[in-house]
């Protein structure tokens, strides 16, 4: 296959690869979640069946919620495609697909971790910090090594997929780079709150970080083509990690005033 057939076909491999992976999208969540929950919920086994059914809505529930923020994170990578190439055309759909491909490998690290982090703070509550404390430590120097390494080599390997989608590419792949930062940040909120028994918490940030991208994208792809779905993309996720840190500085002042409170 040429290159030139390559970047062509990107839009249609993006349609298919959305219906594919939002049925899908991180499934390993809400099994995860829902069995949390089931443990919690079920330590005492009731004979009664009646009571059986009412202690399984809230794991229902819990799944559902944890479900839905999945796919509302997801969404915005399968979607911004589409967005580009209503707005801005198929040629800049595929680069943009492909250079966010690439992309994806930026996010594994703390998606990874947050997973683990969930995993870890179900089992252990009690050590939340250093849980954070040590995910923070891995971030930090790989999301570093990864920024460095785009600014370095990405034009090199985003040339491997032909010079006709590397106008705008490199400068994209280093905004989504860059974005990876703010998205560990999220995850590793998400996993904390879903771990706390928050799971609506977190479905609400998914979900307005989703949209927002989504919608952001719309009104910036026509004037900046691809570089506008990498910004709509950068602004959501700085958003929610903006929205993360506001949220851990009310719930401190809270902890200080109910601790307070108690010493009178």
């Amino acid at each position: 296959m040429s290159r030139v057939a390559l970047v062509s076909s990107a839009p249609s491999l993006a349609s298919f690869a959305s219906v594919s992976s939002l049925c899908t999208a991180r499934t390993p969540w809400p099994i995860a979640c829902g069995l949390s929950s089931s443990v919690r919920i079920t330590e005492r086994k009731s004979s009664n069946s009646q009571s059986a059914r009412v202690t399984s809505l809230p794991t229902l529930r819990a799944s559902l919620v944890h479900h839905l923020g999945n796919i509302a994170g997801e969404l915005p990578m399968y979607l911004l495609p589409v967005v580009v190439q209503q707005r801005s055309g198929a040629t800049e759909a595929g680069a943009y697909f492909i250079t966010s491909m690439v992309a994806v490998s930026f996010f594994t690290v703390s998606s990874s971790l947050s997973t683990s982090l969930f995993a870890e703070l179900s089992h252990d509550p009690g050590r939340q910090s250093e849980l954070i404390r040590r995910s923070t430590r891995v971030l930090a120097p790989t999301l570093t090594m990864v920024i460095v390494a785009v600014a370095v080599i990405g034009d090199n390997v985003l040339e491997f997929f032909g010079t006709a989608i590397t106008d705008d590419a490199p400068l994209l792949l280093l905004i989504l780079a860059f974005s990876a930062i703010p998205d560990a940040v999220t995850n590793l909120a998400v996993a904390r709150w879903r771990a706390m028994g928050d799971g609506s918490r977190s479905a609400i940030l998914s979900v307005f970080m989703g949209g927002g991208a989504v919608v952001l994208a719309w009104y910036l792809v026509p004037a900046l083509g691809i570089l506008g779905a990498g910004c709509a993309w950068l602004a959501a996720q700085l958003g929610g990690a903006v929205a993360v840190a506001v949220v851990q500085l009310r719930d401190r002042s809270a902890d200080r005033d109910r601790h307070s409170r108690c010493s009178e």
